[in-house]
């Protein structure tokens, strides 16, 4: 599936031909055949391809196939994708050959969820990593703008964000102490002031997360402004 899950898009392939790989490059799961197996999880079996008329048949009616099995490949009893196999000299399949697939489909998802947990736990790795150099380049010096510049650097590393800022509580405002920004043209404000939100964030540690800056309602047209470039993020406070 395509990260939306508008489209299946094909990995691997063996034995199809140029035009027909050309149409079934990319599929819209707007198809009723397509969506029944990848989305909904059902295995499709049919002896002639010639007998249906759904626009999903149309490139293999065309090349000549006949015989098909359609099978959802899942993670976890969700399905992710689909695998296909038909051929132009058969005209049936019988139960054994869907429980091979359905076998051979089965490896196919167990493998794909193992290489996400392993994926998973290099992550986890690196993060545990990069949180005891972290440490150790914290205890290095006293001095707060330092640690402020230290601690935005790692936290863009660790969190795989385009920008992150610290700042510090001076009076009744926060005062920039060190920012990251992926745009050389954005800056950072040297000081905000201490409204409602802030307030909230810094006395009663409550982070605020907003995963689409457009849509968020919340926003006061004076953050809007301030984050517009932005499509989501994270306040917290240490």
């Amino acid at each position: 599936n395509d990260e939306p899950q508008q489209f299946l898009n094909i990995v691997a392939q063996r034995g199809v031909s140029a035009s027909l790989l050309s149409q079934a490059q990319r599929v819209g799961l707007d198809d009723p055949l397509t969506r029944r197996i990848a989305v909904e999880g059902q295995v499709l079996a049919v002896n002639d391809v010639a007998l249906y008329g759904e626009p999903g048949f149309v490139g293999p009616r065309a090349e000549g196939y006949h015989a098909g099995i359609g099978m959802p490949i899942k993670k976890k009893e969700t399905p992710v994708g689909a695998i296909f196999v038909r051929s132009k000299v058969r005209t049936s399949y019988d139960q054994a050959d869907v429980d091979l697939l359905q076998n051979i489909s089965n490896q196919i998802g167990v493998a794909l969820e193992n290489a996400e947990l392993y994926s998973q736990m290099q992550e986890r790795v690196r993060e545990l990593n990069g949180l005891a150099e972290l440490s150790a380049a914290c205890v290095s010096t006293l001095d707060p703008h330092s640690l402020s510049e230290i601690g935005v650097e790692w936290t863009r590393r660790l969190m795989h964000v385009d920008g992150c800022g610290i700042r510090l509580l001076d009076g009744g405002g926060l005062r920039l102490g060190a920012a990251r920004m992926m745009n050389a043209a954005a800056r950072a404000e040297d000081q905000i002031e201490m409204n409602p939100v802030m307030r909230s964030i810094v006395e009663k540690r409550i982070p605020r997360i907003v995963n689409d800056a457009d849509a968020d309602l919340s926003l006061t047209p004076d953050e809007r402004q301030r984050l517009k470039n932005l499509r989501s993020f994270l306040l917290a406070r240490f």
